[in-house]
């Protein structure tokens, strides 16, 4: 189908991964199943019959959150077709929030830097991955996305582009990037074989995916410090710190969120894990942690 080609190539477009535009691939061609056996053209769908649809979607046992992904997509098709948007105002209560991350204390953040192994071209590179996730906290996508021209060492400053989730901007970069980053540039990253292509970090094949990369941090990171759990902690643990010292609004034009509800989520977080910890210091966990068997 013409169309969903299209669509397609316009997800692309717009910065969304490989996966995501697969998946809304197949969440529109759900809908337009659905709706030919109903002997309804796609195009002719409105609101009430979106409601069956999620109807339907739900009979199938279909969770709220996994509706939502689908009802997404099928907004995301009907905007790139121009035309009235019977997705819009549909959303499903009921949908598992995101996993709370215990946010790990600023002092011991910085360490992960002065103590990551950068002897080889490899390990050069991964940190200064982690050093964009501590400092201007990217997510992997936007670290991926990343190209050459991004990178201002005369201005000090680095342009991420826009992605499916954020806006584009442009981040100061840290005193301890400058360096670094020129070294990378001019040596370092010419001994990759893909290094004629504008992607900014690179890896030992043609492949512009940095999955292995990000295992290698992490497992560094594990090594340096056992309680950190992901690269996702980390950069929550960042948000939550900067969230202390800055108005929401100047965290949220900082990591790109198009929607403060996002950066929103970061302080019920923070909330979250001040929960946890008066709950481990409430008297009757003390004294069940104290006591011994009688």
């Amino acid at each position: 189908m013409k169309t969903i080609e299209k669509f397609a190539t316009h997800l692309k477009e717009k910065g969304y991964q490989k996966r995501s535009i697969t998946d809304q691939i197949r969440h529109v061609r759900e809908m337009i199943n659905w709706a030919r056996k109903l002997d309804l053209y796609y195009r002719c769908i409105k609101h009430h019959h979106l409601i069956q649809f999620i109807q339907h979607l739900q009979l199938k046992g279909n969770r709220p959150a996994t509706i939502n992904n689908k009802i997404a997509s099928i907004k995301n098709f009907f905007t790139f077709l121009k035309q009235h948007n019977p997705a819009i105002g549909l959303h499903i209560k009921g949908a598992t929030r995101k996993t709370h991350y215990t946010t790990i204390k600023e002092e011991a953040l910085l360490p992960l830097l002065e103590k990551f192994k950068d002897h080889s071209i490899t390990e050069k590179r991964n940190k200064l991955i982690l050093s964009l996730i501590i400092h201007q906290a990217l997510t992997r996508s936007e670290i991926t996305a990343l190209k050459t021209h991004c990178v201002s060492l005369k201005k000090g400053t680095l342009y991420v582009p826009q992605t499916s989730k954020t806006h584009g901007r442009n981040l100061p970069l840290h005193p301890s990037q400058i360096l670094p980053l020129k070294y990378y540039l001019e040596n370092s990253r010419l001994t990759f074989p893909a290094c004629k292509s504008d992607q900014l970090f690179l890896t030992n094949s043609e492949s512009s995916t940095l999955h292995y990369p990000f295992s290698q941090i992490i497992r560094a990171v594990k090594q340096i410090n056992p309680k950190i759990d992901s690269l996702r902690q980390i950069r929550s643990s960042i948000i939550q710190h900067w969230l202390q010292n800055q108005s929401i609004r100047e965290v949220q034009q900082r990591i790109g969120h198009r929607f403060i509800s996002s950066t929103q989520s970061y302080d019920q977080q923070k909330l979250h894990t001040l929960q946890e910890q008066i709950n481990q210091l409430h008297p009757l966990n003390c004294l069940n942690h104290g006591s011994g068997s009688s």
